[in-house]
């Protein structure tokens, strides 16, 4: 019974996510099919909201052109206006000024000028002012060109003298049946987009071409609303219609989708449009003025966020009906989990107590562990209150010690004139003195100092102990100790201070010298190898060796062999606080024959690791 409740457990647990399985593709289709139909009324919907939109664009723009569209027409009536033209004289010129300025005053235009049927500009209601037109040629405006042609025209364009965009309704003044000239006026239609700005309506107006000039979003101001046909840039540019815009070079609106709206063809309903870029839903509608495009977008997603708001409670309704039968086999599920959980319980408290025992043992492990750990911190932290008083002794006695050297100078140099021998001979023994204090104070420093890594960079062992070999080689050759290196050419590089390095070889190298002194034909050979990662220098001498009880004490500060007064003990302990800062270790053994080999060990610079290199 023990060996079948297992089994009956899993048959449970397949049981449950066979269920699962067979659930889902219910809730996707419930989804899908709420989704679907909730997305399709609420784009019915904004297609309505869409339609009713444009009707207020159409009206707001066709009331805004009427207001205009007959003043030019009836200022070409003026008697004024045929005498500025006719006459020609400064007097008659600034009468029609005068009048053209109170029509443009009273009617709320932005300019009303007249031009000769050159296209000059000879009469403006605003003369006398910086942005007036008078002296101004626009014979190749199509407004112009229309009124001459027709007796009207009427154009929208950015203006080649302000160039503020505008609205251009002219009409043809005539005179017993001979054509003087034409009178225009400029109308500005910005208060329509203020609105539209300020309603936070995403509408506007697009000329004949496609290119948008009203509208309330100032991004969409002078873009094509669908790719231009073949030659549209050579109107644009022949008529100077956008004059100072980049329209041709940024990208339409709607991107490479198909013209909803074709000349001359104008349906009686709008024409819908759903772009993916810019994930809004347009409406197109053409306006009897001048051929113009209208169109107002609905964002996407407020039809879609309705969409799925739907879908979700569609899908909530339908796992309410299975809620009541999941909670019955939640119920059991529960009971058996308890009883499961109790089994658990009882043999994980069996195997704690089995590990109680073994925990008894780590800890004893633990403990001895701790007390070595602690020997060493004692250690490390006896050697940090070293290297702090190290540096408050460089600090302290740094300066009287450079004074002293002052004076001392100063005593030699008139004891040299004065011809006093032994006073010279006194403060000669006096200087050398101070100087072995002064490298005693040099010790001290580079025992203190730390780096913080900021000034590292690769360095190339091959160079730093060519350098240290070239410094330590005077020295060898006065205690006839023969240098020898074996290292191969190219050894990885690692990362450090090229200068410090040098300084931990140059004291493994004289060290091995002081060592292999007494020995006579005695030599120091460096040799190399690679592995894991690591570069491993050895410094090999011939000397007497090492003791195992002075390994121990090797890199203590103060702690020195030599004999007295030759050295300070200060050299192995700043080689191991380098070493520590660049990742390394410095050790030391006895050789097989006679001698000490010291080894440095160095991390190599990940990627410059060379196939394994050992030296003989």
């Amino acid at each position: 019974m023990a060996a079948l409740k297992p089994k009956l457990r899993g048959f449970g647990r397949i049981e449950t996510r066979l269920a699962i399985l067979a659930l889902l593709p219910f809730i996707a289709l419930v989804y899908w099919g709420a989704e679907t139909l909730a997305f399709r009324s609420a784009m019915e919907d904004g297609r309505s909201l869409l339609a009713d939109r444009l009707q207020i664009v159409r009206r707001a723009v066709e009331t805004e052109v009427d207001r205009f569209r007959a003043l030019s027409a009836i200022v070409a009536q003026d008697p004024r206006i045929a005498q500025a033209l006719t006459a020609g004289t400064a007097e008659a010129r600034s009468r029609a000024d005068a009048y053209l300025k109170t029509v443009g005053d009273l009617a709320g235009a932005e300019q009303v000028y007249l031009m000769d049927t050159t296209g000059l500009t000879v009469s403006g209601s605003r003369a006398g002012e910086p942005e007036s037109f008078i002296g101004g040629r626009y014979d190749f405006r199509p407004y112009f060109l229309k009124a001459m042609a027709f007796g009207e025209g009427r154009y929208y364009g950015v203006g080649v003298t302000t160039g503020k965009p505008g609205y251009f309704v002219a009409s043809r003044v005539e005179k017993d049946g001979r054509i003087l000239g034409v009178v225009a006026t400029k109308v500005d239609m910005s208060p329509l987009e203020t609105t539209w700005a300020r309603a936070g309506q995403a509408v506007g107006v697009a000329d004949g071409e496609g290119v948008v000039f009203l509208t309330g979003l100032p991004q969409w101001r002078y873009r094509f609303l669908f790719p231009p046909r073949d030659g549209t840039g050579q109107i644009l540019g022949r008529e100077r219609r956008y004059a100072g815009t980049d329209v041709l070079e940024r990208p339409p609106l709607l991107g490479s989708q198909a013209r909803p709206l074709d000349r001359p063809a104008m349906p009686d309903l709008p024409a819908f449009s759903a772009d993916a870029a810019t994930d809004l839903l347009f409406a197109f509608s053409r306006s009897a003025i001048d051929d113009w495009q209208l169109f107002a977008t609905l964002p996407l997603s407020g039809p879609r966020g309705f969409a799925q708001l739907v879908a979700v409670a569609s899908v909530l309704c339908a796992l309410l009906l299975l809620v009541g039968a999941i909670v019955v086999k939640q119920r059991r599920s529960m009971i058996a989990m308890k009883l499961r959980e109790t089994r658990v319980l009882e043999e994980r408290v069996a195997e704690r107590t089995r590990d109680l025992a073994s925990e008894v043992e780590m800890r004893r492990r633990t403990e001895a562990e701790l007390r070595a750990t602690h020997d060493s911190l004692i250690h490390s932290e006896r050697l940090a209150a070293l290297g702090r008083m190290s540096a408050a002794i460089v600090h302290e006695i740094g300066q009287p010690l450079s004074a002293l050297e002052s004076r001392l100078a100063t005593v030699d140099h008139y004891g040299r004139q004065s011809g006093r021998e032994e006073i010279v001979r006194n403060v000669s023994s006096m200087r050398d003195l101070l100087g072995r204090m002064r490298r005693t104070m040099h010790h001290l420093r580079s025992f203190a100092g730390r780096r913080d890594g900021r000034d590292t960079a690769d360095v190339d062992l091959n160079e730093a102990l060519d350098a240290a070999l070239v410094i330590a080689a005077p020295r060898a050759r006065e205690a006839g100790v023969r240098l020898l290196s074996e290292l191969p050419s190219g050894l990885p590089l690692t990362r450090g201070v090229a200068v410090r390095l040098e300084q931990v070889f140059i004291n493994l190298i004289v060290n091995g010298i002081d060592a292999t002194r007494q020995a006579a034909g005695a030599q120091i050979t460096i040799r190399s190898d690679i592995s894991d990662g690591f570069v491993t220098i050895h410094v090999d001498d011939e000397g007497c060796g090492i003791d195992e009880a002075v390994q121990e004490r090797l890199g203590e500060p103060f702690f020195t062999t030599k004999i007295t007064g030759e050295g300070l003990g200060l050299g192995l302990a700043i080689s191991n606080t380098i070493l520590e800062d660049h990742g390394g270790a410095l050790t030391f053994s006895s050789r097989d024959g006679g001698g000490t080999r010291a080894s440095v060990r160095l991390p190599v610079v990940a990627g410059a690791v060379t196939p394994h290199l050992e030296s003989a």
